[in-house]
């Protein structure tokens, strides 16, 4: 039964981790459209669908584990690790400008799935080599730091456009979050996945 606990601890962790790590230019670009005059419901839809599309992506790769061996879905943390260095050696223009496009709930969620590619590529090896338990613990850290991520979002909007200039920061930590990541899918951990 400790096991389980633990087990649900380091899904839950890694989940919150993770999502709000490769969020931050969301939690960035969803203050910016607040702040510019989109409507709090679409903006509010548009997140929702998005993550919601985001967690089913990444937990299709699940399927992986029965024609991989488990030992080869490790190496699937070499995407993190990858879009992690590229973070922090070529960091992106960032999501400012897309909050120009015109915001209903279907256009909010296309920008936040075309900017959340770094969060598909962090999650989808997490849910591909990890048993049944952690996976539903991650799909619970990633509800509650979506949920966090959105509450703050919307408290603190009007104070969004202040923090532009912290873009390179705040990717640059996004970056290393991800490496860890990877470097912990890489590592035969005892959350993984064991076949008899």
């Amino acid at each position: 039964m400790t096991e389980f606990w633990q087990d649900s601890a380091i899904g839950f962790g890694l989940g919150v981790t993770a999502y709000g790590a490769t969020n931050v230019d969301n939690f960035l670009l969803l203050g910016s459209l607040i702040a510019g005059g989109a409507r709090r419901a679409s903006v509010a839809a548009g997140f929702a669908g998005a993550t919601g599309l985001i967690v089913l992506v990444a937990m299709s790769f699940s399927a992986l584990a029965y024609f991989m061996p488990p030992a080869a879905l490790s190496y699937l943390g070499l995407v993190p690790v990858g879009l992690g260095l590229r973070v922090l050696f070529h960091p992106g223009s960032g999501p400012a400008g897309a909050a120009q496009l015109q915001t209903n709930a279907v256009s909010v969620a296309v920008i936040l799935l075309a900017n959340s590619l770094d969060t598909v590529a962090t999650l989808a090896p997490m849910f591909a080599e990890s048993e049944t338990t952690v996976r539903l613990a991650l799909i619970a850290g990633i509800a509650t730091a979506a949920v966090v991520l959105f509450s703050v979002v919307l408290r603190f909007a009007q104070r969004l456009s202040t923090l532009d200039d912290k873009g390179p920061i705040t990717h640059r930590i996004a970056g290393v979050i991800m490496i860890l990541v990877g470097i912990y899918v890489l590592f035969d951990t005892g959350t993984d996945l064991e076949y008899e």
